[in-house]
């Protein structure tokens, strides 16, 4: 998700030193498998000892998440060469290793106790242009290997309205979608999302039609 979210909740690494963490790193902070906030340790951080990281509530606006909820647990992870680590969380005397709105937690970590070393997998990716549309949008989805796939639209309220493919495919497939529900009736200019097995991509349809 990109913008600048909503009702923060600030996770600040500290002792950064001593953690085993290295320049390039990326962290991600998760709520379950959903990102809601992530940074990349530069030079600047290390020598600082420390690294404050956003990360965002969901907003309650739309059918799909876009933040973490309150009170679930605060979970950590570190991208190295494409490869994909659990933090173990240390949280410092005084801070709850749960999200909260508009709260800081200070926490310290160690890549030396990191747990769950994958290769990072190469999930779904889809690529959706032109976006905005007016006419037809294109939509790109690309697999990590051979399998069944669906391809649905939804509106912001989470209706289904058109399902654009269901079956097993190759690792690399192409669509269109033409802005009509599954009746062939237009759809009103907005908002809606397409979900692609478990990838979701927010597009939009303009008035120009």
């Amino acid at each position: 998700f990109t913008g600048n979210g909503t009702d923060h909740m600030n996770i600040h690494l500290v002792n950064l030193q001593n953690t085993g963490i290295q320049v390039g790193d990326e962290i991600g902070i998760f709520d379950g498998k959903l990102c809601v906030g992530s940074a990349t340790i530069g030079a600047e951080q290390i020598m600082a000892g420390n690294i404050s990281i956003p990360a965002s509530c969901d907003d309650g606006m739309d059918a799909v998440s876009d933040g973490f909820a309150a009170g679930h647990p605060v979970r950590l992870k570190l991208f190295r060469n494409m490869k994909e680590y659990t933090l173990k969380i240390e949280p410092v005397p005084n801070s709850k290793n749960v999200f909260a709105k508009g709260e800081s937690m200070f926490v310290q970590v160690g890549f030396d106790q990191a747990t769950g070393l994958d290769e990072l997998a190469i999930e779904t990716t889809v690529k959706c242009y032109p976006n905005p549309f007016s006419e037809q949008i294109n939509i790109e989805i690309v697999l990590q290997e051979p399998q069944k796939l669906e391809v649905r639209i939804y509106d912001v309220n989470g209706k289904l309205v058109r399902s654009l493919f269901k079956s097993k495919t190759e690792k690399r497939i192409n669509l269109v979608w033409d802005g009509k529900n599954d009746s062939g009736s237009e759809m009103a200019p907005g908002s809606y999302y397409l979900k692609a097995n478990n990838r979701v991509e927010k597009i939009v349809l303009r008035n120009e039609r």
